[in-house]
């Protein structure tokens, strides 16, 4: 029995020797999550280019728009909204813009849980001069969503009409979650060029977390 004691007391001190200063935690820079958006492969239109009109965070979700069109600009434009889980990444609520042949979506601002955006359709006439800009659809949508649950709490709608600047101010991303960051971006090929048609989501960690093994034998 005694003999055992002493291995086992050698075990723990070998232990304790070794990892001693260790520390266990996330670290800064490290991709938390990642997510992509892609419209290649959508029925009945698909589109090989996607770009971020905007990206907005709230302390529980984080905000994408953008546009989704072909390189050579047939089939139109449409528009999306999308969020995602600031933990976890899971894809939490949005949608599509298609109202016109081309659509955008601007996010406006975060006021507390509110994400306020404009929605923007056009569609021009068909054999128009250039030097006349004549629309059959020209219609500008403000909006209001739950930026937690993506519950629509009001809209106005106008057409001909444009609205310009910012209703509240932009919050930076870092104020919603402090440890947490977020970017949009493209995957390259070997020559350098973007692959367009896939817009990669991505949160990262802010700093690190460190948790020492002492706290752990507290």
């Amino acid at each position: 029995m005694k003999s055992k004691q002493i291995v086992f007391g050698l075990m723990v001190l070998s232990l304790t020797l070794i990892m001693g200063n260790a520390a266990w935690g996330a670290q800064g820079g490290d991709i938390l999550w990642e997510k992509t958006i892609s419209y290649s492969s959508n029925s009945p239109q698909s589109y090989n280019q996607v770009a971020t009109g905007g990206t907005i965070a709230s302390p529980t979700s984080f905000i994408v728009a953008g546009t989704a069109k072909n390189i050579d600009n047939t089939g139109g434009q449409l528009a999306f909204l999308k969020a995602y889980d600031v933990a976890t990444g899971n894809f939490k609520w949005g949608g599509d813009l298609s109202l016109g042949t081309t659509n955008s979506i601007s996010i406006l601002g975060l006021n507390g849980n509110i994400c306020l955006v404009r929605n923007f359709s056009v569609t021009p006439y068909s054999g128009q001069p250039s030097q006349v800009p004549l629309f059959s659809l020209y219609i500008s949508v403000m909006r209001a969503y739950n930026a937690d649950t993506g519950d629509l709490l009001w809209e106005n709608s106008e057409d001909f009409f444009s609205p310009s600047g910012t209703t509240v101010p932009n919050t930076p991303v870092f104020q919603a979650l402090p440890n947490r960051f977020f970017v949009t971006g493209f995957y390259l090929n070997a020559g350098g060029a973007p692959q367009q048609s896939t817009l990669i989501v991505r949160a990262y960690q802010d700093r690190t977390v460190v948790l020492q093994n002492s706290l752990l034998l507290d």
